[in-house]
């Protein structure tokens, strides 16, 4: 692959907010898989492990997010603060604090972001109802056929982390190039 392939092939490649319910081919998966295992990490160590859910164990999961969602928002409606204390029970929340104000200028990439997402879709800032169910997509996994975990050991930090990093960026590179996307 030379350097313009390559510049092509990282500029493609975004977030999907929107799966195709097709399942993926397991010599697909496999492939992505086996580039995964050549990802660069600290020393060769590879300190994280990479979990895979598709057809009804990720249906499963998908539906315990969801009512877990739904106790969440129940939770917002009767005290507007509730968010500030992290995650209901039973909703992913990764293994560090994610409930802490943006910098200033990260925040207003992430505003930003925002808006734009939320004029796109037409969808209002006071518009509970839609706002919610794009919410929700969230905890469905946006109806990915395959839906990933991520584990780093904490006895190796930041190491593990950036190495997890580094291993998912092959990961979603190699799926893009295979068309899974």
């Amino acid at each position: 692959m030379d350097s313009a392939a390559f510049s092509s092939l990282a500029a493609s490649r975004h977030s999907v907010r929107d799966f195709l319910p097709d399942p993926i081919a397991s010599d697909v998966l496999d492939s992505i898989l086996e580039d995964v295992s050549n990802a660069p990490s600290w020393s060769n160590t590879r300190p994280y492990m990479l979990a895979l859910a598709s057809g009804e164990q990720a249906d499963r999961l998908r539906s315990a997010y969801v009512e877990a969602w739904k106790k969440w928002l129940a939770q917002m409606a009767k005290d507007k603060n509730a968010n500030a204390n992290g995650p209901a029970e039973g909703l992913p929340d990764g293994d560090y604090e994610g409930w802490r104000p943006y910098p200033d200028e990260l925040r207003a990439r992430s505003v930003d972001l925002g808006k734009k997402l939320y004029g796109h879709l037409d969808i209002g800032r006071e518009d509970r109802e839609r706002r919610n169910a794009l919410s929700r997509r969230n905890y469905e996994a946006f109806g990915a056929p395959v839906i990933g975990f991520v584990f780093v050991r904490g006895d190796f930090m930041p190491w593990a982390a950036m190495d997890a990093g580094l291993m998912l960026q092959t990961l979603f590179l190699s799926a893009k190039v295979r068309g899974v996307d």
